[in-house]
């Protein structure tokens, strides 16, 4: 996420990323790595970062969750949600 957050030029998102994944549990760490890698190649990265390419806000954060929905399991999808709501408090 981190990579790709500096690849379309937004250090501070790949800032507050790498944060965020320098403050998970290890195990976190490992189940949200194997869902980003059953889904991480190079058509959806490019789709996700088109989407947000011009900044990252509530309508494009929509965008990539309905991109997301149409393309990720519904399991994968839980499992990243429940991580989400671990780590995103404070942030």
């Amino acid at each position: 996420v981190k990579q790709a957050l500096e690849s379309v030029g937004d250090p501070q998102a790949a800032g507050k990323a790498k944060e965020i994944v320098e403050g998970m549990d290890e195990g976190d760490k490992q189940k949200a790595e194997e869902i980003i890698e059953r889904y991480a190649d190079s058509d959806t990265l490019s789709d996700v970062m088109e989407i947000v390419g011009d900044g990252v806000d509530s309508d494009s954060l929509s965008e990539v969750k309905a991109y997301l929905q149409e393309n990720v399991s519904e399991q994968d999808q839980a499992e990243l949600e429940e991580l989400y709501r671990k780590y995103s408090e404070g942030f």
